[in-house]
């Protein structure tokens, strides 16, 4: 199940990459172009699963699949 509040979260979180990758780029690319690739950190069905139990009050321990 994909929630409102999941997308709009997401999207802030990759506007925040973008504005990084730019301000990157702006400083000459200290930072190689494919460390910055958000298709390589980040995931968004499992942000959204991760934000589900969060909202459902899941453990920490349940959240972080037993690495605390």
């Amino acid at each position: 199940m994909v929630t409102t509040r999941g997308v709009q979260i997401a999207a802030l979180f990759m506007r925040g990459v973008e504005t990084a990758m730019f301000a990157n780029e702006a400083c000459g690319a200290p930072i190689v172009w494919e460390l910055t690739c958000p298709w390589l950190f980040f995931d968004g069905k499992l942000f959204h699963t991760k934000l589900l139990k969060s909202s459902a009050n899941k453990p920490l321990r349940e959240l972080c699949d037993g690495q605390v």
